[in-house]
């Protein structure tokens, strides 16, 4: 219900509709991308050494680098808190503009078209691997 209410509304305000799409994709291919990581790294749970090759290519993937570097984590933070962290420059913040104009700050390289692509891209890569990883198991 709460995804019907907050994600798929008619008449939505673009803006509003946009940051929350944004949001829920790049909190999502975080969360998965590092729980690969942890996985990959606990010595409960061994993995096959093809298992590790692939969360190792997946990890290793430019895109996935950029969205989990450890730079970007008040970021991700802010998305997920909803709130505004000390490490964001509040004179830069505008309501007006997507995430409210923190892409640059957190992304220098990327406005936020640049880094809504670089998320798809790194989704599409991840899932991809994540597909062939289950249909070879």
């Amino acid at each position: 219900m709460n995804f019907i209410d907050k994600v798929i509304t008619a008449g939505a305000d673009v803006l509003d509709l946009e940051y929350t799409v944004f949001k829920i994709r790049f909190i999502t291919v975080y969360a998965v991308l590092q729980s690969l990581a942890l996985l990959k790294d606990d010595a409960h749970y061994p993995l096959s050494s093809a298992s590790t090759a692939v969360i190792e290519n997946i990890l290793a993937a430019p895109a996935g680098r950029i969205v989990t570097d450890r730079s970007v984590r008040h970021f991700r933070n802010t998305l997920m808190h909803y709130n505004l962290l000390p490490s964001a420059d509040t004179a830069r913040v505008d309501l007006r503009q997507p995430v409210f104009g923190l892409v640059p700050q957190y992304f220098p390289a990327y406005d936020f078209e640049g880094l809504s692509g670089l998320v798809d891209t790194c989704i599409q890569e991840t899932a991809s691997a994540l597909n062939e990883w289950a249909g070879g198991v």
